[in-house]
């Protein structure tokens, strides 16, 4: 992410990050080391907490750690914009313990918020652990496409599992600077 936001000009000094699912705020405490205002949020108050300790003995990130589901916080907060925004795992969960139309919507909230960039990884329908889970079928070329879709984006790249170290697809989503 960090060599993607140097591409494209951020951080600069008023630029803002959002984790929608960060766990104890990984990604939260790296953005901010970069000269992001770090946002996290995550379902699960233990790591919410943790976050928040890890914040403010250790990593002295200032990030903000919000606890709130993603569905919850995305329909919320649709005005607030981030430059950029990250979700890694989070949205086949939602489709999982909700529907697959949640997950949907998510994602089309997330991809309007974000003012530049929007990075997404998820766990495609055919994985054993989400087989017949989710509600619909998709894979990689259908996250593109709904990607492509929605509008939002100027470009959406794809780095491919298996470079970089990537377990899963990695989906960028990318707004001109100056538009």
């Amino acid at each position: 992410m960090k060599n993607i936001c140097d591409r494209i000009g951020l951080p600069d000094r008023e630029s803002n990050y959002l984790d929608v699912g960060c766990s104890t705020g990984f990604f939260c405490y790296r953005m901010s080391q970069t000269g992001f205002r770090s946002t996290g949020v995550d379902i699960a108050r233990d790591n919410i907490q943790l976050a928040r300790l890890l914040g403010t003995y250790s990593r002295r990130d200032n990030a903000r750690y919000i606890v709130s589901d993603a569905y919850s916080y995305l329909k919320d907060t649709q005005e607030v914009k981030f430059d950029v925004i990250s979700a890694f795992s989070i949205f086949q969960w939602v489709m999982i313990q909700n529907s697959a139309q949640h997950g949907l919507y998510c994602m089309a909230w997330m991809f309007r918020k974000s003012r530049y960039m929007c990075v997404l990884e998820m766990g495609v329908s055919t994985e054993d652990h989400y087989a017949e889970r989710i509600g619909m079928g998709y894979d990689s070329d259908w996250i593109r496409t709904f990607m492509v879709a929605s509008g939002e984006f100027d470009h959406v790249e794809l780095y491919e599992h298996g470079k970089y170290g990537l377990k899963r697809d990695l989906f960028i989503g990318l707004k001109r600077k100056d538009g």
